[in-house]
């Protein structure tokens, strides 16, 4: 790999050094604050708790869970070199050379080294979550996701749709007394008028484990549940995070119309498994449907490095992207407007409804 991997042309690889690169990073997650915890080896730091890694590693048949650090660190050297083509060879590196100082290829071979240069240099920088992010340049904000499904599990004071409905308008209300101003959402499916006394029958045949539901009936609830927090996310002036082109057009003029619909943005969320050539195609479905210049483009705080290397793909992609539209003549060359357009989607959009 070398610098310019992603970056297919000139402009593209101009627009990424000269004004994506240069940017601050902004991760979401529903704590603002990253783990202070020191990393013991680079296993803590690379492995544990990336469900990309360790699912890549179950791909090859090679996960132990009571394997010691060393030995799962030695397992996912010798799977990697396995991914050519995948997005985690490029990201796994990406980490290796930013975080551990280690420029070398991933495969078993290297492991020893690897290992012994990365410990070294978590021992030598203390390095922890939050020091990762506070070198790499990466603001973690706050956006509350609500989960019914999570609301009703385990939680003996959630019987109904009201008791549900408080719970989570509870929630609402501490995020929001502890600086959060957005929230994020993706609907289960199309849209569903909702109805109280539906939604009341549905949550109470989840509570009693009546495993005969129709999607309709999931989508109604969703819906109602959307409907109260919208209400609340307005009136706190808070904004809505909508998850690309999911959003049904019916239920966003049903919130509208019940003062629901608090200001909205769509973001885009890119997933370890979306290739350079769907990215490109997701980015002209935005592109179709709404202005690309509003999109908001963000990543989780995965509670490890891994939000810091999928920001850095995304960048390099989006790039290379309108790079090749500014190359066939699809869009400006002007300077000034591709700087803009960058900018705005990699880090104005959502620093402006985050506070």
């Amino acid at each position: 790999m070398n610098e310019n991997y992603l970056l297919h042309n000139e402009i593209a690889k101009r627009l990424y050094f000269e004004y994506a690169k240069p940017l601050p990073m902004i991760a979401i997650g529903s704590e603002s604050k990253p783990s202070e915890r020191i990393y013991n080896n680079i296993t803590e730091a690379f492995l544990d708790n990336d469900a990309y890694k360790l699912s890549a590693m179950r791909d090859c048949g090679i996960y132990d869970e009571n394997a010691s650090d060393y030995e799962k660190f030695k397992a996912f050297c010798a799977c990697l070199p396995k991914f050519a083509g995948h997005p985690l060879y490029l990201l796994a590196h990406t980490e290796l050379k930013e975080h551990f100082g280690c420029d070398m290829d991933i495969c078993e071979e290297n492991c020893d080294i690897i290992w012994n240069t990365a410990n070294e240099k978590i021992l030598f920088d203390l390095l922890s979550e939050k020091e990762i992010m506070k070198r790499t340049g990466i603001e973690c904000r706050c956006v509350f996701e609500h989960s019914w499904l999570d609301a009703l599990n385990g939680n003996k004071d959630v019987s109904d749709l009201a008791s549900l409905e408080a719970f989570l308008l509870s929630q609402v209300i501490r995020a929001n007394e502890n600086g959060c101003v957005t929230a994020l959402y993706t609907p289960f499916s199309d849209f569903i008028k909702p109805n109280p006394y539906l939604a009341d029958k549905v949550l109470k045949k989840i509570s009693a484990e009546d495993s005969d539901l129709e999607p309709d009936e999931i989508a109604l609830l969703d819906m109602q549940i959307a409907r109260t927090l919208g209400i609340e996310y307005k009136r706190l002036g808070w904004t809505w995070l909508l998850n690309g082109n999911s959003f049904d057009e019916d239920a966003l003029s049903y919130l509208e119309g019940n003062n629901a619909l608090p200001m909205t943005r769509s973001y885009i969320e890119f997933d370890i498994g979306d290739s350079e050539d769907y990215l490109e195609l997701r980015l002209r479905g935005y592109a179709m449907k709404q202005p690309l210049g509003n999109i908001v483009c963000t990543v989780r705080a995965e509670g490890n490095c891994l939000c810091y290397a999928r920001n850095d793909y995304f960048r390099r992609a989006l790039c290379n992207v309108i790079g090749k539209w500014v190359e066939d003549g699809e869009y400006t060359s002007d300077e000034k407007t591709l700087k803009k357009l960058i900018e705005d989607i990699l880090y104005n959009n959502l620093k402006s409804i985050t506070g």
